[in-house]
C-alpha cells in the first residue's frame, strides 16, 4: 500500500466560524431544512446546536439552545419515513432525553422523543433504513442497555430492543457492509457489533473484545 503525504500547501484550509467559549461536540452535514440545501450542523458541551449555512460567506443561526446535559450526539435523516430530514439528538447523561427537531419554514420545533430510564445514559443516535425494508427508524445506543430502536407510526413512537450488552454502545452507522445489497445496523463500543434484522434482531462481534470496566460503577 503505497500512502501519499500531504501537506498543509496542497489543502485550502477555510475557517468556517468561532462559537466562543463552547467546547464544540458533534458535527453533521445534511438537507436539515428540506429545501435542497446542504448545511453543517454542530453541537456544544454547553447545550446548544448551530447551523451553518454558506452563501459567499458562513453565517450560523441557533438551532436550539436550553438546558441540556452532556449534548454530544446529532443525527438527521428521515426518522418519521414521511421523506421530511429531521435533526435528532441526545443528553449523555443517566436519564438522559432524546430530541427531534423539525423545520417548519420559518422555526425550528422541537419534541420530545422519549426520556430514558434513570439508569441509562445514551451515547449514539442513527437514523436510517437499519431493517432493510424502506422504512426510516431512529437508533438510540448506550450503557448500560445496549440500544433501541424507535418506529413513529403516525401517532407516537413505537420501541423495540434492538440488542442488549453490558458493553458501552457510542457511535454507529446503518449500511450495505457486506457488499450483499443489504443495510445492517453498526455498532462501536467496546468491540464493533453487526445486527441484522429478519424478523427479529441477531447480532454478532466484528472483532473479539472484552468488556470495559466503567470507572461509575467501580
Amino acid at each position: 500500500m503505497t500512502y501519499m503525504s500531504l501537506s498543509q500547501s496542497q489543502w485550502n484550509i477555510e475557517q468556517v466560524g468561532i462559537q466562543t467559549g463552547l467546547g464544540l461536540m458533534d458535527i453533521e452535514m445534511a438537507d436539515g431544512r428540506n429545501d435542497g440545501l446542504q448545511r453543517i450542523y454542530v453541537s456544544s458541551e454547553a447545550g446548544n446546536i448551530y447551523e451553518w449555512s454558506y452563501n459567499g460567506n458562513w453565517s450560523s443561526t441557533l438551532v436550539t439552545e436550553g438546558n441540556y446535559a452532556g449534548l454530544i450526539n446529532m443525527a438527521i435523516g428521515n426518522g418519521r419515513n414521511d421523506g421530511q430530514n429531521r435533526l435528532y439528538f441526545n443528553e449523555h447523561t443517566a436519564g438522559g432525553r432524546i430530541f427531534e427537531m423539525s423545520w417548519n419554514g420559518t422555526s425550528w420545533i422541537k419534541n420530545l422523543v422519549t426520556t430514558l430510564d434513570a439508569q441509562n445514559s445514551p451515547t449514539s443516535i442513527i437514523v436510517g433504513d437499519g431493517r432493510d425494508d424502506g422504512v426510516g427508524r431512529l437508533y438510540v445506543g448506550g450503557h448500560p442497555w445496549g440500544v433501541t430502536e424507535y418506529t413513529w407510526n403516525g401517532n407516537s413512537w413505537l420501541v423495540d430492543t434492538v440488542l442488549t450488552t453490558s458493553y458501552s454502545e457510542s457511535d454507529g452507522e446503518i449500511g450495505n457492509a457486506r457488499g450483499d445489497g443489504k443495510n445492517r445496523l453498526y455498532i462501536n463500543g467496546d468491540c464493533p457489533i453487526e445486527a441484522d434484522y429478519n424478523n427479529i434482531w441477531s447480532d454478532q462481534y466484528i472483532a473479539a473484545c472484552a468488556p470495559q470496566v466503567w470507572a461509575d460503577a467501580l
